[in-house]
């Protein structure tokens, strides 16, 4: 038996770039702004940061830090406005886990795909210090498109996504 194959036309309307602000997270803003102009695409970036206040830190400093992350949190989310300034785009930074605050905002913005910069690490290093890239890849409830350190945009074919 003859097998067909079978073209399914994909609609990316909403991106979610998750990003920690690293060079190679940076890397994968020229192709979700590639995706998101073929298809006219809405843009959450979003960023989670650790807890501020926790049980490791002393408490008196709890207003002092979450002031100084206020204002950082202020920077970054001028900046990322600005690197999706041609785009319908949203900026959300959120508190604690990873895993949990991404999928929630998948679901709250649902999301048809998730863009993602890796440090593209491997062996000994990628034990040592994790991929939350990989994570994501292997946990969240949308199609994730990882983008490596060494990726150029300018020969992504937004066209032909697997």
């Amino acid at each position: 038996m003859e097998t067909a194959a079978a073209k399914a036309r994909l609609r990316f309307e909403n991106i979610l770039y998750a990003t920690d602000f690293s060079p190679t997270a940076k890397t994968a803003i020229p192709f979700v702004k590639n995706i998101a102009r073929h298809f006219g695409s809405n843009i959450l970036a979003f960023h989670v940061k650790p807890l501020v206040v926790n049980s490791m830190v002393e408490p008196a400093t709890w207003p002092i830090d979450r002031g100084a992350l206020e204002a950082i949190d202020s920077e970054h989310r001028l900046q990322l406005l600005e690197a999706f300034d041609e785009f319908h785009a949203d900026v959300e930074i959120d508190e604690g886990d990873i895993r949990s605050n991404l999928e929630r905002a998948i679901r709250a913005h649902h999301t048809n795909l998730v863009v993602i910069g890796t440090h593209g690490r491997t062996g000994v290093a990628k034990i040592f210090v994790g991929s939350v890239a990989e994570e994501v890849l292997r946990t969240v409830s949308c199609p994730v498109l990882t983008v490596g350190p060494n990726s150029d945009p300018a020969k992504s074919n937004v066209g032909k996504i697997l």
